[in-house]
């Protein structure tokens, strides 16, 4: 029996907001330079080519996927439901400013993140629900032209709670789940609602080639 599509979770380079440890959300941000270098050379790790490419709207992911797309010849897909985490009143804000004006929130968001509630913020839940909605529309296509595997280029907040929910775990772990831009996150959907993890974990760009062998 075939293995269910794969498909290749990366986050987006770097910004100058990720720098800065400011909370992006939905904003127009471009890639830095060392941003844009670093995503050629996951580019030339992964070595994936054939296949499709789906993004996130916001400008960072777009810029990645562009990058990525360039490299590999990969056909690039925009699907809404990938984009950043909506933030309220707490977007284009450092960690500092948060932690400042909402002390209580901000603790609770580093102890308690499932349990935040700020005007204008989606919460932890809503935001899984909406990363599980795009991939399940990907997964639908993937099956449809029995691609072997396909890159996904969104966030981190997704990245986190796509994650938690291929292992079982719950959202209260969510800052357990690194993000790092070195390492890519496969997983194997199985379905409405359903994923794993491919391979066991998060894995080194240059080993994504493994889980097709």
């Amino acid at each position: 029996m075939a293995e269910p599509p794969l498909l290749v979770l990366l986050r987006h380079g770097e910004t100058e907001s990720n720098r800065l440890k400011r909370f992006a959300g939905w904003n127009d941000e471009h890639l830095t330079p060392e941003g844009r270098l670093a995503v050629g050379e996951l580019a030339d790790a992964l070595d994936l080519r054939g296949g499709r490419l789906y993004t996130s709207p916001v400008r960072r992911a777009v810029e990645t996927a562009e990058i990525l797309a360039d490299r590999l010849s990969l056909s690039v897909h925009t699907v809404h439901d990938l984009h950043e985490i909506e933030l309220g009143e707490w977007k284009g804000m450092t960690t500092r400013e948060v932690s400042e004006r909402w002390p209580v929130a901000y603790r609770d968001w580093l102890a308690i993140p499932e349990r935040v509630r700020v005007p204008g913020r989606e919460s932890l839940g809503e935001v899984r629900e909406r990363a599980m909605n795009a991939i399940d529309q990907i997964g639908k296509a993937e099956l449809s032209e029995s691609v072997a595997a396909a890159l996904v280029v969104t966030h981190l907040a997704l990245i986190r709670v796509l994650w938690l929910a291929a292992e079982r775990r719950p959202l209260s772990d969510y800052h357990e789940v690194s993000g790092d831009r070195a390492w890519v996150y496969p997983l194997r959907w199985e379905g409405r609602g359903r994923v794993r993890p491919a391979g066991g974990g998060p894995r080194r760009p240059a080993e994504v080639a493994t889980l097709l062998s």
